[in-house]
C-alpha cells in the first residue's frame, strides 16, 4: 500500500478491488519511472485464469525483456501499492465501468475519472497471444520470402520472423531511453539480406513517425541489388543499400550505427566509426572472436583450463566483449551487454549497446580495468583500443 493515504489513493485502490471481484478489470498500467535510470519502464497488470484459479498477472516491462509474475488477487493492493511507493508515479486503471488515472505528485495524489475506453469483457486466457511490433502483412516480408502472398508467416520461416520481431522489440526499448531526432541518419553495417534493416526502417517510419535516412552497407553486390529493388518496391524512399565493407566505408555524422554479426574485428571497426562520427546509439551483435583467441594466455596454474579449445573460445568471447564495453564507456558512452538470440540459432549471442552520454565520464577510471584485463590474459593488442588511440 502506498505510504501516502488520501481520498485519491483510497478511491483508486477501492476501484481496483471492485474490478477484481466483479472481473471488470481490463488492465492496469503503471508508468512514469521515479528513477529515470531504471530499466523497468512499465508494469502492466491484468486478470488471468491459471491452474490455481484467478490471478493478477503483472508484466514487468524492462528495456530489453519482459518478466511476467502472477499474484493472488488478495495481494493486488500490496503489490501495486509497493510499486507506486518505489518505482512509479502514475497508475491508469481501465475497467468496463470507468477509467481512473492516479498521479502521485509532490503536492499530493490527484485522481481523474473518465468514461470506460473498453466495453468488452476482458479475456482471462493466461496464454494470450503476444502482440507483435512487426506486421506480417508488410510487403518487404513477402519479397524476402518470410511470408506468403496472404501475409502468413511460412512454417519454415517462423524462427526468422520471431528473431526480426524480437530485434524490433529490443531497439524500440532502447529508443525510449535514447530518442532519435525527427530525421535520423542511420548506418546498418554488414546488412546482409536486409531482414532486420527493412524491419527497423519500417518501424521507425510507421510506429515512431520518423523520417530516417538509412543506408545498409553490404559487401556482396548481389544482395545490395536485391535489397535496393525491395526497398523501391516497398516505397521506402529513405532506405538505400550500397556496396562496401565495414572497415573501408567512410561515414559522415550519424545518429545510429548498427553492426549485427560482424565477424571478428569488423565489430570493432563499426563501434569506432560510430564513436568518431558522434552516433547517439551504437548497436552490435558480435560474431567470431578470433583476434584475442590467438593471444589468450592466462598466467599461473589458471592457464590449464584454456587448454580445452571450447573453453578458450568462450573465454575469448567474454574478454573481447568485456573490453569492448569498457572501451565504449571510456569513449563517452553508457554500455549495456545482454543476450540476444540470433538468426543463426546460436545457443547464446550477446548484444552490445552504447548510448552516448551528454556528460562523458573521466576515461581514466576505465583505463586501469582495461590494463588489468589485458595483463591477466596476456593480451598485447585489441583492435578497438588501437583505433580509439587515434584523435577523435
Amino acid at each position: 500500500m502506498t505510504n501516502t493515504t488520501s481520498p485519491a489513493t483510497d478511491r483508486f485502490f477501492d476501484a481496483l478491488d471492485r474490478s477484481i471481484v466483479d472481473q471488470s478489470l481490463v488492465k492496469l498500467l503503471l508508468s512514469d519511472r521515479r528513477d529515470k535510470k531504471s530499466d523497468l519502464t512499465q508494469v502492466i497488470a491484468r486478470l488471468v485464469t491459471i491452474k490455481k484459479g484467478l490471478a493478477i498477472s503483472c508484466t514487468y516491462r524492462h528495456t530489453t525483456k519482459d518478466i511476467v509474475k502472477n499474484y493472488d488477487p488478495a495481494e493486488a493492493r500490496t503489490v501495486i501499492g509497493g510499486l507506486l511507493d518505489i518505482a512509479f508515479r502514475n497508475a491508469d486503471l481501465y475497467t468496463r465501468t470507468e477509467d481512473l488515472h492516479l498521479m502521485l505528485q509532490e503536492k499530493g495524489p490527484r485522481i481523474t475519472a473518465s468514461a470506460p475506453r473498453f466495453n468488452e469483457a476482458p479475456s482471462l486466457d493466461h496464454n494470450k497471444a503476444k502482440s507483435r511490433l512487426v506486421d506480417p502483412h508488410s510487403p518487404y516480408l513477402h519479397a524476402l520470402g518470410i511470408t506468403d502472398a496472404a501475409g502468413n508467416v511460412k512454417p519454415t520461416m517462423q524462427d526468422k520472423f520471431k528473431q526480426i520481431d524480437k530485434y524490433i522489440e529490443i531497439v524500440d526499448g532502447l529508443l525510449n531511453e535514447a530518442p532519435l531526432p525527427a530525421a535520423p541518419v542511420i548506418a546498418d553495417m554488414g546488412s546482409g539480406k536486409g531482414y532486420l534493416t527493412f524491419a527497423l526502417y519500417d518501424h521507425l517510419v510507421t510506429t515512431k513517425k520518423l523520417a530516417p535516412k538509412m543506408v545498409g552497407i553490404e559487401e556482396r553486390t548481389e544482395l545490395v541489388d536485391l535489397c535496393n529493388k525491395i526497398a523501391a518496391g516497398s516505397k521506402f524512399t529513405g532506405l538505400s543499400f550500397t556496396p562496401g565493407t565495414i572497415a573501408t566505408t567512410e561515414l559522415a555524422a550519424v545518429d545510429m550505427v548498427i553492426a549485427l554479426h560482424a565477424c571478428d574485428t569488423a565489430t570493432d571497426d563499426a563501434i569506432y566509426k560510430g564513436v568518431v562520427n558522434g552516433a547517439q546509439l551504437i548497436i552490435c551483435a558480435p560474431c567470431c572472436h578470433k583476434e584475442l583467441r590467438k593471444q589468450l594466455v592466462v598466467t599461473g596454474g589458471a592457464n590449464a583450463f584454456i587448454g580445452h579449445g571450447i573453453l578458450a573460445e568462450r573465454q575469448a568471447e567474454i574478454v573481447t566483449d568485456g573490453l569492448r564495453a569498457l572501451l565504449m564507456e571510456s569513449a563517452g558512452y553508457a554500455a549495456k551487454v545482454f543476450e540476444f538470440i540470433s538468426g543463426e540459432h546460436t545457443a547464446k549471442n550477446l548484444m552490445i549497446v552504447g548510448r552516448k552520454l551528454a556528460k562523458p565520464r573521466d576515461p581514466a577510471q576505465f583505463h586501469a580495468g582495461i590494463a588489468a584485463i589485458k595483463a591477466h590474459y596476456g593480451i598485447k593488442e585489441q583492435r578497438l583500443e588501437t583505433l580509439l588511440r587515434k584523435p577523435l
